[in-house]
């Protein structure tokens, strides 16, 4: 029962994003701007934030084709490397789904806010829907997040790598409206894109990864950050230790 509750809630998760994305996507299509998006962006203009350029900017790096392409090359080759060849493919998937956005825009062919309506100090080209810099940072630090899950043992560093992750999906989206380059829906509607292809990838992983080559690294980590002892490393210890005794006893022979 819970093997099969688990296949499913990922199909059902799916579903709904995928549901809620489309329409989305078809209010979206078109010129025209969706209620409520110059409000949203008048908002988070006006938000007193210290050092809002700089987050501006760092939103704007740390989505940016070039960066998302470097970060995930190292990615997959620090899994590579200590041996998790199969999570590569999840890396590489990333970028297959990440490269679709153009695509994404083109059919949607959503205008982007101009000067007359909101304040503009990146001019970027072409159409806005869905947020590029917000579709790439959700697929690869949400796949960071899912990876650091099943790659890295030690507690406090997992969860040190997952909240600055998040951040910087977070950091991101507020980039790409405060600087005028995306309305909020656009925003959002690359952070759903993001999760919808992130989830269907990682069903898809869910089918050719082995389920206990996962689970293993989710119980025991990887060898980046090792443990101190697996459990069956301390068991052959403790054993090892009483025959040792036992021998010293005069009771085992050598």
């Amino acid at each position: 029962m819970r093997t099969r509750r688990s296949r499913v809630a990922p199909l059902m998760a799916l579903t709904v994003l995928l549901i809620i994305t489309i329409v989305l996507t078809q209010a979206a299509a078109g010129v025209g701007v969706l209620p409520g998006d110059v409000t949203v962006a008048h908002v988070v203009q006006a938000v007193p934030v210290a050092g809002a350029e700089s987050l501006a900017w760092f939103a704007f790096w740390a989505g940016s084709a070039p960066v998302v392409l470097i970060v995930a090359a190292l990615l997959a080759f620090v899994l590579w490397r200590h041996g998790h060849i199969r999570l590569v493919a999840i890396v590489l998937g990333i970028l297959v789904l990440r490269a679709l956005n153009p695509l994404l825009k083109f059919l949607v062919a959503s205008p982007r806010p101009t000067t007359e309506q909101v304040l503009v100090t990146e001019l970027a080209p072409e159409y806005g829907f869905p947020s590029g810099h917000t579709m790439g940072a959700t697929l690869l630090y949400g796949g960071v997040i899912w990876l650091a899950e099943r790659t890295i043992a030690m507690t406090w560093v997992r969860r040190l790598v997952q909240v600055v992750a998040a951040v910087i999906i977070l950091i991101t989206g507020f980039g790409r409206v405060h600087t005028g380059a995306h309305w909020p829906s656009d925003v959002l509607g690359g952070f759903l894109w993001g999760c919808t292809g992130l989830v269907l990838l990682l069903i898809i992983a869910g089918r050719f990864v082995p389920r206990e080559g996962l689970e293993t690294h989710k119980r025991q980590g990887p060898q980046m950050w090792p443990r101190s002892l697996s459990t069956d490393s301390r068991r052959a210890t403790g054993q090892q230790a009483d025959r040792d005794r036992a021998r010293s006893d005069g009771r085992v022979r050598p």
